[in-house]
């Protein structure tokens, strides 16, 4: 089957997107991604703002939680206060805070040393690190001068290291000490993530370090959760936490999405939707775009395709009527020629008598005016040739023609007028053509004629002949005034004439011989430059009289 030209026109756009689908595809793409990163900032902001508000509930439960290691280090300071610091009853007051704190290193009642005023001695103590009559000095007596002027608040330390054991101290001064005491206590620091909160409890869902310091220093993180990396990574929420007198931090990060799975996953939902969606519009515009110009080929492809079967139907109409008109034209020629050529031929004849006749009269007015006569006899002759010629149309007998000689011949019958050379430029050794010798010479002729006429004023008629891939170029120019794009285009029409005289046969009667011997005619010209006129016929092949295919 056939393709036809809209087929072809839309397979040729079929392995790529129209200019109008791409730009619709790339908006609606930076449309789905400007979306998704809306709804993303948005779970964003409101993922952080539950963080915010879950870390300063944190922060509150961690301050009570301190509150009541203040109070229990309060009751000891009552209690020593009452005894007037005996070691016994700070022991039984604090007992209880070593079975309830299994990390409870030691706890003590302390004042400065009156022989190292940069140290405390412990007056009274439990617990493993310190006993009575202890001197401290360093970091823990640096806590401990805090805690005294801090006016019955809390101090803390720094992490302290012993012996590669982390520990905390935590000092509490008058008036809930004693006067002139401080109140301290020391508790092991658990290597940072193996603090572990069961997913039942409060804030399971959060990471959580508290460090020491006002600064998230890995070395001072007193409290995380298992399996983390301090400091937090990601979008973490740090807050001040006050220990009594001491600025610490709380750094916070969720482990899993606190607005929810669905909610975190929105944004790459809208993302996906939106590109889905712009696949699916650009496809839809693809697809109404290709059918528009398929239809559009179709319509195209059938308006050709008729202006073609109008063209061929005018064309075919038009050379009926012209076949007809000169069918008729040539009945009409062939009877008029026939009945005007014997009154012709008698008129001749007369002519010849009356001239022989007063040939010894001497009266040269009568000669001239039989010779105006004879000349117009001449002239009526040849257009009665010429229309029986066109009427008769007879079919050229084929045989091997030698064209040099026979350019001779044409140029001897048709001699050049006054005032007319003419350039010979025969090829001697042009091959021979198959034509009717007759017939070439009757082109020749009308050809060479022509080009005398066109030369009104004198000039150069050229006849030239050339061969080439077994064909055999006749040329005739001349030097006239060449011819209007318009009347070439009219010139092998039949009565088309541009002479005073003539019935315009010549050219039509020349191209209809070159044509049937399976040859060419065309002419070149523009005005003033004149025109030449090419003869292309085929070189005889051999002795059959067939044509050099």
């Amino acid at each position: 089957m056939e393709t036809t030209e809209g087929e072809a026109a839309a397979d040729t756009k079929r392995g790529a997107l129209r200019g109008l689908s791409v730009v619709v595809l790339v908006v609606l793409l930076l449309a789905a991604v400007a979306a998704a990163w809306g709804t993303r900032q948005v779970v964003r902001d409101q993922e952080h703002r539950l963080l915010r508000e879950r870390t300063s509930e944190l922060n509150v439960t961690l301050q009570t939680a301190t509150g009541a290691v203040q109070s229990q280090l309060a009751n000891a300071g009552t209690a020593s206060r009452l005894t007037n610091g005996s070691q016994e009853a700070f022991a039984e007051a604090t007992k209880g805070d070593v079975a309830t704190t299994p990390s409870l290193l030691t706890e003590a009642l302390l004042a400065p040393s009156p022989d190292n005023r940069d140290g405390f001695v412990v007056e009274a103590a439990v617990g493993s690190t310190l006993k009575a009559g202890d001197i401290v000095t360093g970091e823990r007596a640096d806590t401990m001068r805090t805690a005294m002027a801090a006016q019955g608040k809390l101090a803390a330390s720094r992490v302290l290291v012993t012996e590669g054991a982390k520990s905390l101290g935590l000092a509490l001064g008058p008036p809930l000490a004693p006067p002139g005491h401080v109140l301290f206590r020391e508790t092991k620091v658990a290597p940072a993530g193996q603090s572990r909160t069961a997913s039942s409890q409060p804030f399971s869902e959060l990471n959580v370090v508290l460090y020491a310091s006002s600064k998230p220093e890995a070395s001072q993180a007193i409290l995380s959760t298992a399996h983390l990396k301090v400091p937090l990574k990601g979008d973490v929420v740090s807050q001040p936490f006050k220990l009594g007198v001491s600025p610490w931090l709380l750094s916070v990060s969720a482990q899993k999405p606190l607005v929810g799975t669905l909610a975190f996953r929105t944004p790459w939902l809208v993302l996906l939707s939106g590109i889905l969606g712009a696949l699916l519009m650009a496809y839809l515009l693809e697809v109404v775009l290709r059918r528009r110009d398929y239809a559009l080929a179709l319509v195209d492809e059938r308006t050709t395709a008729l202006r073609s079967s109008l063209a061929a139907l005018e064309s075919a109409q038009e050379q009926l009527v012209r076949s007809e008109r000169l069918a008729a034209v040539g009945q009409l020629a062939s009877a008029v020629g026939h009945e005007l050529r014997n009154p012709l031929g008698v008129i001749s004849n007369s002519l010849y008598l009356i001239r022989t006749a007063t040939a010894d009269n001497g009266d040269d007015r009568m000669q001239r005016h039989l010779g105006t006569a004879e000349r117009e006899v001449a002239a009526a002759t040849l257009i009665i040739s010429d229309l029986l010629e066109f009427a008769r149309a007879r079919e050229p007998i084929v045989a091997s023609v030698d064209v040099a000689p026979l350019v001779d011949e044409a140029l001897e019958v048709a001699p050049p007028p006054e005032g007319i050379t003419v350039s010979r430029q025969v090829d001697g050794n042009t091959p021979a053509v198959a034509a009717d010798r007759d017939q070439l010479r009757q082109v020749l002729l009308n050809l060479i004629t022509n080009g005398y006429d066109a030369m009104s004023q004198g000039g150069v008629l050229t006849v030239a002949t050339s061969s080439t891939n077994g064909t055999v170029s006749i040329k005739v120019s001349d030097q006239g005034d060449g011819m209007s794009e318009e009347t070439r285009s009219h010139v092998f029409e039949p009565f088309f004439t541009t002479k005073a005289r003539g019935v315009g046969l010549g050219l039509a009667v020349t191209q209809r011989i070159v044509g049937a011997h399976g040859g060419n005619i065309a002419v070149d010209s523009r005005p003033g430059a004149g025109a030449t006129f090419t003869v292309s016929l085929p070189v005889y092949a051999g002795a059959n009289g067939s044509a050099s295919e």
